[in-house]
């Protein structure tokens, strides 16, 4: 999910190109009004407030002290060339940080970007606790798959998403919902040392990297509780070195606690299924070579 920001911006026409370099990025999008008045209808759209020291119907300490009462916390920007009384005022009152107008617009663009970072890493990181507290209180595990395969390609963009439901009687790991991908890979799975099997059954991240044609995927396997195991790909244009990801640094091990007599049991009870199967000790569950 990609993220826009919204800037109300308040000049009277002949300020409109302060805002060209601002329109020329992505994701943001640019909303111009002339008057105090039309600023204030749209207030509840924005992300942010840039006005200019010439506003025709309020004068400016009062247009911002009027914007941080209606939402204190809206970040609010003045971009004017001048240090006159009305620049202190603002400064003084904390209504305001100031941007040069020197420059033709490029320092104002790149706070712009900056502001637009911070307000899409707040948003994901709401959409991410929000589906954390989905998952932690799920009743059902088809509530569990969905709202992680959810999380994983939207959320976070990651380039695929597969959550595996264990099958305590076939003692596997099962695909229930995916993203990204036509058909879940039965290796990502296997009790043979498979990335997600392994997670799953230390109750441990696990990450590895593998081709994909002539691009590489990086893998990420997450066990969720007693449910199963989540598996998330990223897509590089060169083999890849494992990276510490938002996903993987987010204390993936709490979005469905479990007790560890669980994991006890489901331990052994998957050994003695191997063991019984193959007739000799199992491969090595740790094992990563996927």
């Amino acid at each position: 999910m990609t993220y826009q920001l919204h800037v109300l911006f308040v000049a009277p026409p002949d300020g409109e190109q302060a805002m060209a370099t601002v329109r020329e990025q992505s994701n943001i999008v640019v909303e111009s009004v002339p008057t105090a008045t039309e600023a204030h209808e749209r207030l509840h759209t924005a992300d942010c407030v840039i006005c200019t020291a010439d506003i025709p119907d309020m004068d400016v300490v009062s247009f911002l002290e009027a914007v941080q009462q209606s939402r204190p916390s809206l970040t609010c920007l003045l971009f004017s060339e001048t240090v006159n009384r009305v620049f202190e005022d603002v400064l003084e009152k904390n209504l305001a940080d100031w941007i040069p107008a020197a420059g033709g617009g490029k320092a104002l663009a790149n706070r712009v970007a900056w502001i637009a970072m911070q307000v899409r890493q707040k948003r994901r990181l709401t959409a991410v606790q929000e589906s954390v507290e989905t998952l932690a209180t799920a009743e059902t595990e088809d509530t569990v798959a969905e709202t992680a395969v959810r999380v994983v390609s939207s959320v976070l963009n990651y380039s695929a998403a597969i959550v595996a439901r264990y099958d305590g009687e076939a003692g596997t790991l099962r695909p229930v919902a995916w993203e990204g991908v036509a058909e879940p890979d039965d290796e990502l799975f296997a009790t043979d040392g498979g990335l997600g099997w392994t997670a799953f059954l230390e109750n441990e991240v696990r990450h590895g990297n593998r081709e994909n044609g002539s691009a590489f995927e990086q893998w990420l396997a997450i066990p969720l509780g007693r449910h199963g195991v989540l598996a998330a790909a990223q897509e590089a244009e060169q083999d890849p070195t494992v990276i510490e990801t938002s996903l993987r640094t987010s204390n993936p091990r709490s979005l469905v606690s479990t007790e560890n007599g669980n994991y006890r049991d489901r331990k052994l009870d998957c050994r003695k299924r191997k063991q019984r199967s193959n007739g000799r000790d199992g491969v090595n569950p740790s094992s990563e070579t996927w």
